[in-house]
């Protein structure tokens, strides 16, 4: 039996990985464009715990948009494949769970058209977003326009 030491393992490995890289590379390619959806419902998980949502869940993009019938919530119109993302009803950033009760399909424009921090009422009208808070309210003073 042979014994082979440290280094001339560290080398086999290196060689291989070396001569192999662009195989690995193609099958990891591969395997994220068949497993596209998965690969954005970790990243829309790990995006709204560093947004700081009390409860985030596993959702499925694909089956948000299947659940809404590929029709937008902000405009009602159809949703085209390379046009589709979901939203969150109530922004990560008020406090919004991270739930597919609290996410909806939209058209990636409708999404970043909204105004920043902008919730959907109930009765499908956007409401307007929060005032931002002025932080020289004392020393501001509003001069006319001439």
């Amino acid at each position: 039996m042979t014994i082979y030491s440290k280094e001339q393992i560290n080398a086999w490995a290196r060689d291989t990985y070396y001569r192999n890289s662009a195989r690995v590379a193609r099958r990891r390619a591969k395997h994220y464009y068949q497993n596209k959806d998965y690969h954005h419902s970790y990243a829309l998980m790990y995006r709204a715990k560093r947004a700081g949502a009390k409860i985030v869940e596993l959702i499925s993009r694909k089956g948000i948009l299947d659940r809404d019938g590929w029709v937008c919530h902000v405009c009602r119109k159809p949703i085209e494949p390379d046009n589709a993302s979901v939203d969150h009803v109530v922004p990560l950033n008020q406090g919004g769970n991270h739930t597919e009760d609290n996410v909806k399909a939209a058209h990636r424009t409708c999404n970043n058209r909204r105004p920043k921090g902008a919730r959907q009422r109930d009765d499908g009208v956007m409401a307007a977003a929060p005032e931002a808070s002025h932080r020289c309210s004392s020393l501001c003073v509003l001069v006319p326009s001439i």
